[in-house]
């Protein structure tokens, strides 16, 4: 892989975890666990959302970039990409060779005209109706067997 290749897949998978819940350790060894509402790509400065740390509670918390140790996403994705491409190819009766899967991404695209990922359904039209319907119906099962 080459080097700007690398490179686009590390920028998409730290703006993957955008709104996730994220524990961040400092080089101090100090600990900020929150929802990771938004990074600066070249600095690395983040910002948190619903934090805490040492026990106390913080509405946001803007951390520079130099001083994150790392980044742990607590929490696992629902969506899994290639369980829905299955889906969509029973459920819809849409031939496998339209529908394309980017699981180091978690998204999947049906028809080049459709993109569907754990945030929703991009696209309009009587079909993106229908793949909306699927998608809240397998988001929910997931949800319920979660909870």
């Amino acid at each position: 892989m080459s080097a700007p290749a690398t490179l686009r897949r590390f920028h998409s998978e730290v703006s993957s975890l955008v709104d996730k819940r994220v524990y961040v350790r400092l080089v101090d060894g100090k600990i900020y666990r929150g929802i990771l509402l938004g990074i600066d790509q070249p600095s690395m400065n983040i910002v948190l959302g619903d934090a805490d740390s040492e026990g106390k509670r913080f509405f946001r918390v803007v951390i520079n970039g130099s001083r994150i140790s790392e980044i742990i996403v607590e929490e696992t994705p629902m969506f899994d990409p290639e369980e829905f491409f299955n889906i969509v190819v029973q459920r819809l009766n849409i031939n496998p060779a339209n529908v394309k899967v980017y699981k180091e991404t978690g998204l999947v695209v049906i028809l080049d005209r459709y993109r569907v990922s754990e945030n929703g359904v991009e696209g309009s039209g009587a079909l993106a109706n229908k793949i909306y319907d699927l998608w809240q119906e397998y988001m929910e099962s997931k949800k319920s067997k979660r909870g």
